[in-house]
C-alpha cells in the first residue's frame, strides 16, 4: 500500500521501466506496506478470474 500521489510522481519522473506499480514507487524512494487482504484482492488477468471475482462478489453482499 501506498499513497495514489506517489505513483503518480514515479510515473511522472520517468520510472516506467519496473515490472510493478509498487517497485515503480520503491525506485523514487517510497516505502511500500504489505497488507493482509484475506485473500480477497485479486489480480485479474485472464477470464477464469473474472469468473472467481464475480463469484467472490457475489458473497459479499450489499455493503
Amino acid at each position: 500500500m501506498f499513497p495514489a500521489m506517489m505513483l503518480r510522481t514515479a510515473y511522472s519522473k520517468g520510472y516506467a521501466v519496473t515490472t510493478d506499480d509498487a517497485s515503480l514507487v520503491e525506485a523514487v524512494g517510497g516505502r511500500i506496506q504489505m497488507l493482509d487482504d484475506g485473500g480477497m484482492n485479486i489480480k485479474i488477468t485472464r477470464p477464469a478470474d473474472l469468473v472467481l471475482a464475480e463469484a467472490l462478489l457475489s458473497t459479499r453482499g450489499s455493503d
